[in-house]
């Protein structure tokens, strides 16, 4: 079983803007410490076999051309460990919403990311709805709440095995800390 870990990279980054490979680097190990710590606590014994890491962000401007910091994320990607807690883990750049075969033009534009938000949602709820598996988000962005609420309340009530009903949500601040920590909490969703 596959499990996905969706990544807002831009909300969750440790330097911004990265200026070297090094900091991009180490930007994708904070991400990848987090991806480690959900496999121990929640994935052991799920039956999952494989980890998707799915990394949202600013990659394509409004010509449609790479980002200098998407170049830059392809080459640390080719740096990651291929396995984590013994679970193979593909590491992707996501350029556009799954099933959709074409870059969306202008996710980063005018200094900022764009569309970023609306595509990890939409990709968590098909994920939710479609793959029936384990999920992880990271984000610090309260735009995504809705789906993560929505992916939990769904997983919840499609029943099924454990594994399949896992949603998580990771962030740097502690649970307790943001407006709906509490409905996040009672609608089912694990913290990472």
């Amino acid at each position: 079983m596959l499990a996905q870990i969706f990544v807002d990279y831009d909300n969750t980054a440790l330097y911004r803007p990265e200026r070297t490979d090094d900091e991009c680097y180490a930007s994708l190990g904070s991400a990848i410490e987090k991806v480690e710590t959900f496999a121990k606590d929640r994935l052991k014994g799920a039956g999952v076999t494989e980890l998707g890491l799915r990394l949202y962000g600013g990659w394509v401007d409004v010509v449609g051309h790479p980002t200098e910091r998407h170049l830059r994320l392809a080459r640390c990607i080719r740096k990651i460990p291929t396995r984590i807690c013994g679970l193979r883990l593909t590491a992707e750049i996501i350029t556009c919403p799954i099933n959709v075969n074409q870059a969306l033009v202008g996710s980063y534009k005018d200094g900022g990311q764009k569309m970023v938000d609306t595509m990890i949602v939409a990709d968590i709820l098909w994920c939710a709805y479609n793959w029936q598996s384990p999920m992880l988000v990271l984000s610090d962005d309260d735009d995504i709440i809705p789906g993560v609420l929505g992916a939990a309340i769904h997983a919840s009530v499609r029943g099924g095995t454990i594994a399949n009903q896992i949603v998580a949500l990771g962030r740097s601040r502690a649970n307790g800390e943001g407006l709906n920590d509490k409905l996040l909490t009672t609608s089912g969703v694990y913290w990472a």
